[in-house]
């Protein structure tokens, strides 16, 4: 259970007075101890104090997957700094807007970014001090700029840790996807909960090596960035050059001897299809987590073969709650199961210090198995957003969060459409805002995406409606899929024709090469639909 007493930087103090000599990091050949990265971070917090960054100030972080990652990220937080991870790869207005909407004075970056940072120096900035970057990089007089390797001469923090269990720990910003990036604030409080309660439910211990196949600006890094060292368990950094190429990724977690395996679902039907399992002793594995989205059954089938020690598990929760729920796949039976019946894994059951509601559209609860809202109260919940407008909903003008009336506990509105299931656990059927009408009746995009996905030869689907520009009430249903080789686009027709009623078959289907993904390795809906030629 969470110690709500203890923040992120109490967790890891525990951990290297027990294991100082554990590797905590590891990524590609660079490793670190737990002591080492004690030290690193207490140099990181000196020279933050040198520059005179202030407590609860925040500190953007523009990292690629490297070790400094984890020196960045306990080094701000040992002052009780805020870490504000970035997306390397967002364009430089995004970072530009990101850095005012936190008030940002000071980045840390590395040098394979030098030119990224550079371009966003050219323009209007309020950044004073530059970390990872080379002092003679640029002429900006106004800029101080200060290596990685003068940060390793300091010596460390003569301060003892800074932070309070209810002080801001870190913001992790939406991929801005369907607007403009919403940051969303973490406590110690909410992220030592999360530590805690994910070190418990996948049994985590000092001989786990965790994976960190997420990059830093995403809301899946956590696992490794902060329940991990809380046991003393080692994180592996999953470099930039393996994650691109199935095939070296499986090499690179057979060699690792990876324990703990925490991505999207794009990662690991990657894997699947191109990663040649077959050839790997992945033995080693005992747990593979996915989130995000849903992965159709029969690629978990084809899955169970190659990972036969793992257990496979599916686990819910938006960036603003961090996880809660997950549901552990009880094997093949249960999976065969869900494919002969076109049902998608469930989400399964809350997890300790989580409670759910299930709500209609005017807030009321729903009768027991049918379809509502799904709402969250959890410790390991979000303060807020960084931006109070941030806090509404723009599609229906209302609050994010609901307080209940009987408790009183203020609840996150996911804007996910669930039902509770016979057995007690929960099942995700789409979201509130993924529901179409045609011609009078209502189609879940959701439910054709899912049902595309148990095509045998499709990979991947992706299912949108388009609004006639001229009559805004005029709207068709359109779907992508990838496929492999032998598949074609009669096959898709004639196999969704013999399981939907006709008005929720799609106006059209393509067949493309790729989906596009946002920064965190999900469906980028929008830029689907700009790119294709409907």
């Amino acid at each position: 259970m969470s110690n709500p007493c203890l923040s992120l930087i109490d967790l890891l103090a525990k951990t290297v007075d027990q294991f100082p000599d554990n590797d905590a990091f590891i990524s590609g050949k660079h490793r670190l101890s737990y002591a080492e990265l004690w030290q690193s971070s207490r140099r990181l917090s000196r020279c933050l104090d040198k520059q005179g960054v202030q407590s609860q100030e925040a500190v953007a972080i523009v990292l690629p997957r490297c070790l400094e990652a984890s020196i960045s990220v306990y080094g701000v937080m040992y002052g009780s700094h805020v870490w504000v991870p970035i997306d390397p790869l967002s364009p430089t207005e995004v970072i530009h807007q990101i850095l005012v909407d936190n008030h940002c004075r000071v980045l840390i970056t590395h040098p394979v970014l030098s030119q990224k940072i550079e371009k966003l120096l050219t323009g209007k900035h309020a950044l004073h001090t530059v970390i990872g970057l080379d002092e003679n990089i640029t002429d900006q007089n106004s800029v101080t700029f200060i290596s990685w390797s003068h940060i390793g001469t300091l010596p460390e923090s003569d301060k003892p840790p800074q932070p309070q269990s209810d002080d801001i720990a870190y913001i992790i910003h939406t991929s801005g996807s369907t607007g403009r990036p919403k940051g969303i604030v973490h406590t110690h409080y909410s992220g030592a909960s999360y530590a805690a309660l994910a070190a418990q439910t996948f049994t985590l211990s000092e001989n786990d090596v965790v994976a960190c196949h997420g990059p830093l600006h995403t809301d899946m890094c956590t696992l490794g960035l902060l329940a991990a060292p809380s046991v003393g368990a080692c994180t592996n950094i999953i470099p930039d050059a393996y994650v691109k190429v199935p095939a070296s990724l499986s090499a690179y977690i057979e060699s690792n001897g990876i324990t703990v395996w925490y991505s999207v679902p794009q990662a690991i039907v990657q894997l699947i299809t191109g990663g040649v399992l077959h050839k790997r002793n992945l033995h080693s594995l005992r747990w593979v987590i996915y989130a995000g989205e849903s992965i159709a059954p029969k690629r978990l089938l084809q899955l169970i073969e190659w990972v036969p020690n793992a257990q496979l598990c599916n686990v819910y929760g938006p960036a603003e709650t961090n996880q809660c729920m997950h549901h552990v796949i009880e094997g093949e039976k249960e999976l065969t199961l869900l494919d002969a019946n076109r049902e998608s894994v469930p989400i399964g059951n809350v997890w300790a210090e989580t409670s759910i509601l299930l709500i209609d559209h005017q807030d009321q609860p729903v009768v027991r198995g049918a379809i509502g809202e799904l709402l969250v109260h959890s410790s390991t919940m979000m303060k807020g957003y960084v931006r109070t407008d941030a806090a509404n909903d723009n599609s229906a003008k209302r609050s994010v969060f609901f307080t209940d009336s009987k408790e009183g506990k203020r609840f996150y509105r996911t804007g996910d459409l669930a039902k509770l299931l016979p057995n007690g656990s929960y099942s995700l059927v789409g979201r509130r805002d993924r529901q179409v009408k045609v011609r009078g009746m209502r189609v879940e995009l959701d439910a054709i995406e899912l049902l595309l996905t148990q095509h045998p030869n499709v990979i991947n689907a992706a299912v949108v409606k388009m609004c006639d520009e001229s009559d805004s009430y005029n709207i068709s249903i359109r779907a992508a899929v990838t496929t492999q080789e032998n598949c074609d686009h009669d096959s898709i027709s004639d196999y969704l024709r013999s399981r939907l009623p006709i008005h929720a078959i799609p106006n059209s289907i393509q067949v493309i090469e790729a989906m596009p993904l946002t920064s965190g390795a999900k469906l980028d809906r929008l830029k689907l639909i700009e790119q294709m030629q409907w």
